[in-house]
C-alpha cells in the first residue's frame, strides 16, 4: 500500500494514531519518502529545546502501550519522558470505546485538569506532546491551562509539510 502511494507522487507519509509508532521502521524501510507515523517522533526535538533537566508530559490514550519500545522506535528514550493517561478519564471513553454521545466541553475540562496536574506533581515538565489524534482540538485549551508548548500530530504535519512546500522568500536580508 504504501510502495502504491510512493508510486502515485505522495512526498510523505504521516500517520495520526500514537502508537504508529510501532511500525515505523518497517514502513520507512519500505519506501524513499519521509515516513512519521506518530506524534511521538516529535519527541527528540522537543527533548533538545528544553533545558537538561526538564520532561516532557505525554498524554497517552493507552497507559499499557507506552513502552519504552515505542518510544525506541521514534529515535526517544523514556528518560525525559513522563507518560500521562487519559484513557482512563471517563469523559474520554466515548473515544477510546466508541461510545455515541462525546461531552466536548466535559473532555476538554477533563484533559487541561490532567495537565494541569501533570505539571503540578512534575515542575520539571516543560513541554506536552499529545500522543493521541483526537487531541489536537484540545490543544489550544491545554496550553492555556499549563502555560508550556503543546505538541500534537498536527504540528508534526506543519513541520514535515514545510520542508516539503518551502515558500520564496520575499523581504529583505
Amino acid at each position: 500500500m504504501f510502495k502504491r502511494l510512493e508510486a502515485r507522487g505522495v512526498r510523505a507519509i504521516v500517520g495520526a494514531c500514537g502508537y504508529f509508532a510501532n511500525f515505523q521502521t518497517q514502513v520507512q524501510a519500505a519506501v524513499r519518502v519521509p515516513v512519521l507515523l506518530s506524534s511521538l517522533a516529535q519527541l527528540p526535538l522537543i527533548k533538545t529545546s528544553l533545558r537538561a533537566d526538564q520532561r516532557i508530559a505525554v498524554l497517552v490514550a493507552d497507559i499499557q502501550g507506552a513502552t519504552p519500545e515505542l518510544l525506541a522506535n521514534v529515535n526517544a528514550t523514556p528518560d525525559k519522558v513522563t507518560f500521562v493517561d487519559i484513557g482512563s478519564l471517563p469523559e474520554f471513553h466515548a473515544i477510546r470505546y466508541g461510545e455515541t454521545t462525546l461531552d466536548n466541553g466535559a473532555l476538554k475540562r477533563a484533559l487541561v485538569q490532567k495537565a494541569v496536574a501533570a505539571v503540578k506533581q512534575d515542575p520539571s515538565i516543560g513541554a506536552l506532546l499529545l500522543e493521541c489524534s483526537d487531541l489536537p482540538p484540545y490543544a489550544a485549551a491545554i496550553q492555556a491551562g499549563v502555560g508550556l508548548p503543546v505538541f500534537d500530530f498536527i504540528t508534526l504535519i506543519n513541520w514535515l509539510h514545510q520542508s516539503l512546500c518551502q515558500r520564496p522568500y520575499y523581504g529583505f536580508i
